[in-house]
């Protein structure tokens, strides 16, 4: 069976764009602890889901780097209207 292509895989993949919270934890628990055994996960592809949390985790910042962005270029130009 290709792990994969199951429905969980899918699913918890999709819950790591969908849930931040999730996400995190993901991150936090498999990636970032120091003395940690992953436990076989029949039915999950764990590195496929672990991938896309951080891929989301990118995305996201991404994301609110480009509004901070946008957020202060326009700021600027309201002021710079306003002194015209």
């Amino acid at each position: 069976m290709n792990l994969s292509k199951t429905d969980s895989t899918r699913y918890l993949c999709a819950a790591a764009y969908l849930d931040k919270n999730l996400r995190e934890l993901v991150i936090q628990k498999i990636l970032k602890e120091e003395y940690n055994a992953i436990a076989k996960c029949y039915g999950v592809d764990l590195s496929i889901v672990v991938q896309h949390c951080l891929v989301a985790k990118k995305q996201e910042f991404e994301l609110d780097v480009l509004l901070a962005i946008l957020f202060f270029l326009f700021y600027f130009v309201n002021i710079i209207d306003n002194l015209i």
